[in-house]
């Protein structure tokens, strides 16, 4: 997985009091994590006799847990200048592009199952939201 910064970027400042507008905001954006089991991706699969060769060698050969790391920026913070107390948006999600390594490189598997582990781990990925994510803890 490539090595991404915890905190992307962040600011904070005082807007002056000009009519109905003005106050204090903040905001950051910070890298956190989901991490999605990969069965769900591997479900098309459960009909082969081999299915079981198959979750060993993902189990040894991409994750022991059968998780897939999914990272994302999560943008939040406040804007008491136009009366926003608190918000979050994700920023940017990372495909997890070592999950979708080991999928090519899986030696059980066709072109077409492939092709439909990697579009259903993608539709997992693009459902996630904000509250799905945890923040990586930064050690001071």
């Amino acid at each position: 997985m490539e090595y991404r910064p915890y905190i992307k970027n962040g600011h904070s400042g005082r807007v002056p009091r000009d009519g109905m507008t003005g106050g204090d905001y903040a905001f950051c954006t910070a890298l956190a994590y989901k991490n999605l089991g990969m069965w769900p991706a591997l479900r098309c699969l459960e009909a082969r006799a081999d299915y079981d060769e198959i979750c060993d060698w993902f189990l040894e050969n991409y994750d022991e847990d059968g998780d897939v790391r999914v990272e994302a920026y999560i943008t939040f913070g406040y804007d008491h200048s136009v009366g926003i107390n608190s918000y979050s948006e994700l920023d940017e999600v990372f495909d997890p592009e070592d999950f979708y390594e080991a999928v090519d490189n899986c030696p059980y598997l066709n072109d077409e199952e492939n092709f439909y582990i990697h579009n259903h781990m993608q539709e997992m990925v693009e459902n996630l939201e904000c509250g799905d994510f945890k923040f990586y803890e930064i050690d001071d």
